[in-house]
Parts: C-alpha cells; sequence; structure tokens
C-alpha cells in the first residue's frame, strides 16, 4: 500500500484534480450530463497509445535504434547533438515523456565519467527538444491528442499553426546544443540485449499506425480500443500495469471539473470574456501553473479559438518544472545517477527553459 505521503508527492496533480472535481459538485448546476461533457475518446485514445508505445519499449525497439546511433567514437557535442535531437524527433510519434523515459536513462549511461553540469545540460536540452518536438504531430502530447479531438481540427489547420514555431525551435535547439566545448568522448559499445520477436514488433507498430489513423479520425476510436485490448490480452497482459493511469484520471477529473465550473453562468461568461483574443496568452501563462494539459482541458470549453490554445499550451510548456509533465519527469530520472546536483539542475533548467520561452513567445507574436 502506498503511503498518503507518497501519493501526495508523486501524484500531486491527480490529488489537486480530483479534489477540484469533488468541491466543484458543490457549486455546478443541476442537470449536468458528465456523459457528453467527458471527452471519453481522448482518454480511450491515450490508453491505446500508452499500451502500444509500451509493447514497441518492452521489445526494445527504441533503446535499440538509439544504441546503434551511439556505438560508435564520437566527440561530446555530436553525442549532444544527437541525443538531443531524437528526443525532438522521437517526441512526434512516442509523445515527449515516452521519449525521455527511453533516452533519458540512455543519456546517463552514455555520459558516465562525464562532468555533471555537462550532463544535466544535455538533459535539459532532450527535454526542451521533447517538449517542442511533440508540438509538431496531433500525438506528439497529451494536450495535442486532446485539442486535435475537441477543435476538429484538420491537418492543415494543425500543421500551419505549429510547423513555424517547431522549424525555428530545431534550428535554435541545434544552435545552443553546439555551443559548449567540443572534445573527443569514446563510446563503450552497447550492453547486449535479450532476444525479442519480430512478430511482436510488427504487430504494436501495426496497432501504432491504427492508434494514430483514429487520432486523426480515419479509424474509429472504439475499434483501436478493441484491437489494443485484444492484443494486450493475448500476448501482452503485463503491458497493463505500464499505463500511466494517474494521468487518465487526471483528464478525466478535469472534464468534471471543467464541466462543473461551466455550469455556472456568471462563472462561464466571465472565463468566455477572459479568454477573447488572449487565448495564447492565458493558456501559456496557466500552463506555468497547473502544467500545459490540465490547461489545455480547462480553457478548451470557454473558447473557440482552439489554434492558440494549441501554440499557447506548447509554448507553456517550458518555463517552470511544472508547466510539462515531461519536464517533471526528466528531472526524477536524473535524481536517480548516483551523482546528482540538484540544485545545479533546477539552476540550469530554469535559465534555459526562460531562454527558449522568451524567444518562443516574441517569435509567435512576430508570427501573428
Amino acid at each position: 500500500m502506498l503511503s498518503l505521503r507518497k501519493i501526495l508527492k508523486n501524484e500531486s496533480l491527480l490529488v489537486i484534480a480530483a479534489l477540484l472535481a469533488a468541491g466543484s459538485f458543490f457549486l455546478a448546476a443541476p442537470g449536468i450530463d458528465y456523459a457528453q461533457q467527458i471527452n471519453f475518446p481522448v482518454i480511450i485514445l491515450l490508453f491505446c497509445l500508452m499500451a502500444v508505445v509500451a509493447g514497441l519499449n518492452e521489445a526494445e525497439v527504441f533503446p535499440r535504434l538509439f544504441a546503434k546511433l551511439t556505438q560508435r567514437p564520437t566527440s561530446i557535442r555530436r553525442l549532444s547533438l544527437m541525443l538531443v535531437l531524437s528526443c525532438f524527433f522521437a517526441a512526434m510519434v512516442l509523445t515527449n515523456d515516452v521519449a525521455l523515459i527511453t533516452l533519458v536513462p540512455l543519456t546517463m549511461l552514455l555520459l558516465r565519467g562525464v562532468a555533471q553540469q555537462r550532463v544535466i545540460f544535455i538533459i535539459v536540452m532532450e527535454t526542451i527538444a521533447a517538449n517542442l518536438g511533440s508540438m509538431l504531430t496531433p500525438v506528439g502530447s497529451p494536450q495535442n491528442i486532446f485539442l486535435y479531438a475537441y477543435y476538429d481540427f484538420s491537418p492543415i489547420q494543425f500543421l500551419t499553426t505549429v510547423a513555424p514555431v517547431a522549424v525555428f525551435s530545431l534550428l535554435l535547439i541545434s544552435v545552443v546544443v553546439m555551443l559548449p566545448k567540443d572534445y573527443p568522448l569514446p563510446i563503450a559499445p552497447p550492453a547486449q540485449r535479450g532476444s525479442f520477436s519480430k512478430f511482436s514488433t510488427a504487430v504494436y507498430l501495426l496497432l501504432f499506425i491504427i492508434a494514430i489513423l483514429a487520432v486523426v479520425g480515419l479509424v474509429h476510436y472504439l475499434v483501436c480500443l478493441l484491437l489494443v485490448v485484444l492484443v494486450l490480452l493475448l500476448s501482452g497482459r503485463s503491458l497493463f500495469r505500464q499505463i500511466d493511469y494517474s494521468l487518465l484520471l487526471t483528464f478525466l477529473f478535469f472534464f468534471i471539473f471543467s464541466a462543473n465550473i461551466g455550469s455556472i453562468a456568471a462563472v462561464h461568461d466571465y472565463l468566455v470574456e477572459t479568454l477573447r483574443g488572449q487565448e495564447f496568452a492565458v493558456s501559456l501563462l496557466l500552463s506555468q501553473v497547473i502544467s500545459n494539459v490540465p490547461t489545455a482541458v480547462l480553457l478548451a470549453p470557454f473558447t473557440a479559438d482552439g489554434l492558440a490554445l494549441l501554440l499557447g499550451t506548447n509554448i507553456g510548456g517550458l518555463g517552470t518544472p511544472i508547466a510539462s509533465l515531461a519536464s517533471l519527469i526528466s528531472y526524477r530520472l536524473y535524481t536517480t545517477m548516483e551523482r546528482t546536483e540538484k540544485i545545479s539542475y533546477l539552476k540550469t533548467f530554469l535559465m534555459l527553459n526562460l531562454f527558449f520561452l522568451v524567444v518562443l513567445v516574441i517569435f509567435a507574436y512576430i508570427l501573428n
């Protein structure tokens, strides 16, 4: 049994969401149809994507690929760029948190013996890269999955909104990663991994394609759910334990909270008026306090400008350590190292994140 203190520490956002949902019942107007207000398709699609990516990770598809990329002797600058850009592009298909869960441990393994400050710099840049790379696809992050389905974006609408910022981010990340001093860095051969099933890998790759098609509306989400559950029951029951149910519950509780608060006429009208024309700024600032995923869920019912919300929550993933759940994942993974400098990590994190946040906000305002 998890202690209450451990639950509050590890699942603080879930606890806050549950308390907000429970408290809002006392304020809500009667007669709310929660079956309509709760976006079950988004929760189901998130479940499917988590399960499929867990299957691909168990087959060691991504660790094997990244290990091959880094098995030859190289320089610290070249390796840094390779790892950071791998996070950027992997986040587009794996989601930002899964990309970091996969790559940060590999980074720490490859950089044993490297100065801590350089390790911190690379991990922080990987985190920034994952958060910014994830904005380019509807499946790159939980808030993208939600907003894409909620506003029924077309692929053109989505890409024309985020692509300029994502491309500029890629260039900026590449420049920043190349700034620190370079020196030769021999890479030890990767440890031998266990055997894996080509058949299982093919099955999960097919399921991944089906899940992406479900996100963009070409496959019904219930068909996707049926196929994923069937495969897991037949060959991967252990994967059920690897799904982030706390994130799914957080979505559920914030849907309930938004529905309850939105049912209060005065509050609804105030939020609609406050957001009008300020969706980008409000979502970006709110993300710094409660993270970008719940920000998207909370604000969506009160504005029709989903594209501004999309851009605000994605850029808003930069900034504070809680602006994106993926940033917390990187920090937790870093603290598992034998030698850690937590204060130095947080200083580097804030310095680089605030730099990227300011530059991208200016760039976004210039575009618009």
